[in-house]
């Protein structure tokens, strides 16, 4: 089976059922191709991009469960961790002045603060006063 060139120069676009054998399997093959690369481009490409989407999401989700799955695992201990920082918690509470206290505190400061405050003026005043008087 001789591929002969002279047989494309002959063919006749209005009579396709009289063309040599060689051309029509030649045509056939070459719409295949066609069909087959713009259902390709059309269909299968936006299915590949739509199917590696779905793969790294995939990949996303499998890594959030197992982070999860660890969290998870750890749950016991980490209610175990919260129990003692709340008993731990309560105790430093303890440990800070009751309201009574708190108001005592700021009494003595404020009054600590006056005396400070008058002694200071005091001393201001005194130190131009060539008598020594204070007023």
């Amino acid at each position: 089976m001789k591929l002969d060139l002279s047989q494309f120069n002959d063919i006749d676009f209005e009579n396709i059922g009289g063309w040599p054998n060689q051309v029509k399997t030649f045509f056939a093959v070459l719409l295949a191709l066609c069909v087959f690369a713009a259902g390709y481009f059309l269909v299968v490409s936006d299915s590949v991009d739509t199917y590696n989407a779905e793969q790294d999401k995939e990949v996303q989700l499998r890594d959030d469960f197992k982070n999860k799955y660890q969290l998870a695992a750890n749950l016991k201990l980490y209610r175990e961790q919260l129990a003692t920082m709340e008993v731990q918690f309560a105790e430093l509470l303890k440990m800070l002045p009751s309201e009574n206290e708190m108001l005592w505190f700021a009494r003595r400061f404020n009054l600590r603060r006056d005396r400070c405050r008058t002694s200071n003026k005091e001393l201001r005043l005194g130190a131009g006063n060539s008598a020594g008087f204070l007023y």
